[in-house]
């Protein structure tokens, strides 16, 4: 280990390389994992009602804010002693490390989780110290220092959550006044499906539901209405439209404006 602690205290740009390799471990291990299933499920956000500023806030702050607080703490304990900081900085790429390679490993063997976490932790230790160990290792570290940008440059600008980020206005038609003022009240029940309401006679079970029991006595009750799709963000807006639009369309007015609303 004389490789990584008989060295001299870092320099100011050795520290800076130091925590973009930490960004660029972080940015691969955790950031690309998360923000490429959220760029994959914008309905995530839709379902939040986040609004652009929240979905930059939080890719922004993911990818950012964990890197430089690791940096920080770096950066006091190399004031305190040389050793120590590149003990830390070992062991935090190591830990990192570790991370990126357990969903590798997994999908290559099938093991037990301890003996995966153990090999992946192998070789986490094993990179960090080749960072230190190596020049041609160091210098690829150097070179993904710039993993974290690229990462948040791709779910921003090309993932299905772009559309949500740079929303496009929605053109509608307002519907014509019917004159008639008589309030409209749409509630809709999610994975409330008819059938859990109803008897095997095909009833509402008054006992259990006696409020939908007599609202369906004084209504008309459709016991064999279905929705269009299983999925939620899919069957309500085939219900606001009427429109059964293809499974990549966002359920927001944006991409569906024509709506019982409009």
């Amino acid at each position: 280990m004389a490789a990584v602690f008989d060295r001299p205290a870092p320099t100011s740009r050795q520290l800076l390389l130091g925590g973009g390799h930490i960004a660029a471990l972080w940015a691969l291990a955790f950031v690309q994992p998360l923000l490429d299933l959220l760029g994959k499920n914008p309905d995530f956000f839709v379902a939040r009602g986040n609004t652009t500023g929240d979905i930059l806030i939080l890719a922004i702050g993911f990818t950012l804010i964990p890197p430089l607080v690791l940096f920080g703490i770096e950066w006091v304990v190399s004031k305190v002693s040389a050793r120590a900081y590149f003990g830390l900085h070992l062991a935090l790429m190591a830990l990192i490390a570790t991370f990126f390679f357990i969903p590798l490993i997994s999908d290559v063997f099938t093991a037990r989780s301890a003996v995966i976490l153990l090999f992946s932790l192998g070789l986490g230790v094993a990179l960090a110290w080749m960072v230190f160990r190596f020049v041609f290792v160091k210098n690829l570290m150097d070179i993904l220092i710039i993993a974290p940008i690229v990462i948040l440059l791709l779910f921003v600008f090309n993932s299905k959550t772009t559309d949500l980020i740079f929303p496009k206005e929605g053109k509608f038609e307002v519907a014509a006044d019917s004159g008639n003022d008589t309030p409209v009240v749409l509630m809709i029940y999610d994975e409330l499906g008819t059938s859990n309401l109803m008897t095997s006679d095909g009833k509402i079970n008054a006992t259990r539901f006696p409020n939908f029991a007599r609202m369906a006595a004084s209504s008309t009750w459709y016991k064999n209405e279905t929705t269009t799709a299983f999925f939620t963000p899919h069957a309500v807006p085939g219900i606001l439209t009427g429109i059964n639009q293809p499974a990549d369309t966002l359920p927001t007015w944006q991409e569906q404006p024509d709506s019982i609303f409009s």
